[in-house]
């Protein structure tokens, strides 16, 4: 879809119909359906029992995004936040599901800064330093970065923050990995809480959830010794 190169593993990741998709005059997604679909007590959300964890990513060079799609989150069912929280933006690369997890590259306090850090990432490793590139090989994905690798999400977090801890739900399975961003804490202890509901919901796949610490508007490395883990 013309305008959409962005959103495609967003596009991808719906599972159960029909889907519901409401677009500001931008054409960037604020709600879609999927999120409000909950499960009864403890039981797996309809849809999940696709024996693939995740959707493969596209391996074709993206062209030019004429406009960066805003996701709001996925269908896992999330915390309930208060009124003192407010939109918070992830910057996010996508990995192939056979070669890691998505790699969080900061959380940002506004679509504008989060739209710079990703400008400051695609110069960086596509023009002037592309040797530094962590992930410039990936299993199933031709090689390098691409724009539509990197996709921004919308997430609730805490109004006052300086810091923030963002927990994420990760499904193992196949030979794949997908991280899903869950929520964002301002306190390890919260992000503790949350974790521990997360890893009492029975799934299909191999599952566990983590955190990872992120100053506001401060981009994160990307190196695969930095990203959480077990």
């Amino acid at each position: 879809m013309r305008g959409f190169e962005g959103g495609t593993a967003w596009f991808e990741s719906i599972r159960q119909p029909p889907a519901i998709i409401l677009l500001d005059h931008h054409g960037v997604i604020r709600w879609h359906s999927q999120s409000n679909q909950r499960p009864e007590g403890e039981a797996t959300i309809a849809g999940n029992e696709d024996p693939t964890p995740c959707s493969s990513r596209s391996s074709s060079p993206a062209t030019p995004c004429s406009r960066l799609t805003i996701a709001a989150g996925s269908e896992q069912a999330r915390p309930v936040m208060s009124s003192e929280h407010v939109d918070m933006f992830l910057l996010v690369r996508r990995i192939s599901a056979y070669t890691g997890a998505d790699v969080l590259l900061g959380v940002f306090t506004s679509p504008e800064r989060a739209q710079a850090a990703r400008a400051a990432y695609l110069s960086k490793k596509c023009a002037a330093d592309p040797a530094s590139d962590p992930w410039h090989e990936q299993a199933h994905k031709a090689d390098g970065l691409v724009e539509d690798d990197l996709v921004i999400i919308s997430l609730p977090g805490p109004a006052e923050a300086v810091e923030v801890f963002v927990v994420s739900d990760y499904d193992e399975g196949f030979g794949q990995i997908c991280r899903d961003f869950d929520s964002i804490h301002d306190s390890a202890v919260t992000a503790e809480r949350r974790i521990a509901r997360l890893n009492r919901t029975p799934r299909e796949h191999s599952h566990y959830a983590l955190l990872q610490r992120a100053e506001l508007d401060t981009p994160l490395s990307d190196a695969e010794a930095d990203q959480p883990a077990l």
